[in-house]
């Protein structure tokens, strides 16, 4: 127990305690920029060439409206014979 009771030994595990605080904060902070900065930058990049890609056709709405009536038609005829068969 005298070990701990000289004031260099607690002087120089207090000091320890610090660097390793140290140590953990600036782990945390170069994840912390990674995270926030360096991904930011890579999506942003992401996004640019995403964008090149893009279809530049337009969307036939009225056909598009089609489809939908059709599905939400079909929806419908499922569900009732599905409640039919109850």
């Amino acid at each position: 127990m005298n070990y701990f009771k000289s004031p260099k030994r607690i002087i120089t595990i207090f000091y320890a305690l610090i660097l390793a605080a140290c140590v953990l904060a600036f782990t945390h902070l170069s994840y912390f920029v990674y995270n926030n900065i360096y991904q930011t930058i890579y999506n942003s990049d992401q996004i640019l060439i995403l964008r090149s890609m893009l279809a530049i056709e337009p969307v036939n709405l009225d056909k598009f409206n089609e489809v939908i009536k059709a599905i939400d038609t079909k929806g419908q005829k499922c569900q009732n014979s599905n409640n039919a068969g109850q």
